[in-house]
């Protein structure tokens, strides 16, 4: 008889790669140009790197320091124009924690003028703002972080401010 399931070895553990990039400053270089607080850069990398499954730590990692290499290639980090509209990142909260606080959104947000370039409908640029934003701090907030470094770069490209 095989023994009981709490007597069962724990399963073998899976090791993401990333763990040597834990503490790399660069991560928080990449996020001067779209955070400018640094008690927020420092809550928005806690988010993107501290939070969540190690395979998703890892992998914001990689792809945010790939994308801040990508920006200082192609000209330079510079910060994105807050002039324009701006989307706000709610937090996901519990029903009893929600109001209209300015506490419950992240520090960062998503310029409108970048999903506009994938379409001139508003209502699919919302739905494309919603999916962006939606999920747990190491999705939405990566996705933000990955949104304003890509923004950077195609205003790189097309040489004009971001």
């Amino acid at each position: 008889m095989p023994p009981p399931h709490h007597e069962r070895p724990p399963p073998p553990r899976h090791h993401a790669p990333g763990d040597a990039l834990a503490d790399d400053p660069r991560l928080d270089d990449a996020l001067r140009s779209l955070v400018d607080d640094p008690g927020a850069r420092r809550f928005v990398l806690r988010c993107l790197v501290g939070e969540g499954p190690q395979h998703h730590r890892a992998s914001n990692q990689v792809l945010v320091l790939l994308l801040a290499e990508l920006v200082a290639r192609l000209d330079g980090a510079r910060p994105l124009d807050a002039s324009g509209p701006q989307l706000a990142v709610a937090m996901r909260l519990p029903p009893h924690l929600r109001g209209d606080r300015d506490d419950q959104r992240y520090p960062i947000s998503v310029p409108r003028a970048v999903l506009e370039r994938l379409s001139d409908d508003p209502a699919a640029v919302d739905a494309m703002a919603r999916a962006v934003v939606d999920g747990p701090p190491q999705h939405a907030v990566a996705n933000v972080v990955m949104l304003g470094l890509l923004a950077q770069c195609l205003a790189a490209l097309e040489g004009r401010p971001a």
